[in-house]
């Protein structure tokens, strides 16, 4: 009985962390325009316990954001939410698995050639645009081989490419991730924009959104 207790009081106070729309004094009118005037989602940093601890001290250390990038040789890993959205667009545009820790070893730009200078399709071919930087990072973790794969012109490549579709913004979109995978899978060479990445150590800040019930929720999962 104690158990069921304690176990219903905390999902009690999970509930009330929430933030319902609806139940806001004000008309349902004026409850849809704000809404309308919001983002589907959005960050809200977490802020460390105690403002002189090792993390706190971690992030005043390594910056990454649009005023100031991590240095050369920072350990990295992706994201958890933009490995998640970019496996599922193309799975050989992130490492095998979002713990895998890289080293940026130097900056790009979506005008750079994917490989070497030689090569004709740049960056921006795989990528949407999303600044003018991205990152150049290694890791040592990578895919072996393509997981199903079907055989083109004496080559190698994997179906996934037969669902991605030319678009007017990315004619090439088809070869560029093509060539980004062969690199990747190669070299270990992946490249991301500065907000797909965070230092090794560091927590993720938490992805706010509304759901459909016009509840504002912190849960990834639920959003």
């Amino acid at each position: 009985m104690p158990k069921r207790n304690k176990k219903g009081k905390t999902n009690k106070q999970r509930n009330s962390n929430l933030l319902n729309l609806n139940k806001l004094p004000i008309p349902d009118e004026i409850v849809k325009l704000m809404i309308s005037f919001l983002p589907k989602k959005w960050t809200v940093p977490r802020i460390p316990k105690k403002m002189n601890s090792q993390l706190n001290s971690l992030r005043l250390l390594n910056v990454n954001n649009e005023n100031q990038l991590f240095d050369i040789n920072t350990p990295v890993k992706i994201k958890s939410n933009v490995y998640t959205t970019l496996q599922r667009e193309f799975k050989y545009l992130v490492p095998p698995t979002k713990e895998t820790i890289g080293k940026i070893v130097g900056y790009v730009s979506p005008e750079s050639y994917i490989g070497n200078e030689v090569s004709y399709w740049k960056i921006k071919h795989a990528k949407p645009y999303k600044g003018d930087i991205l990152y150049k990072v290694l890791f040592l973790q990578k895919h072996n081989s393509f997981q199903g794969r079907d055989k083109f012109q004496g080559g190698f490549f994997p179906r996934e490419l037969d669902n991605i579709k030319s678009t007017k913004e990315l004619p090439c979109k088809w070869s560029g991730y093509y060539e980004i995978c062969n690199i990747a899978m190669l070299r270990g060479i992946y490249y991301l924009y500065p907000d797909e990445v965070k230092f090794y150590m560091d927590i993720e800040d938490r992805q706010v959104c509304i759901t459909k019930k016009n509840k504002i929720m912190f849960d990834k999962s639920q959003c």
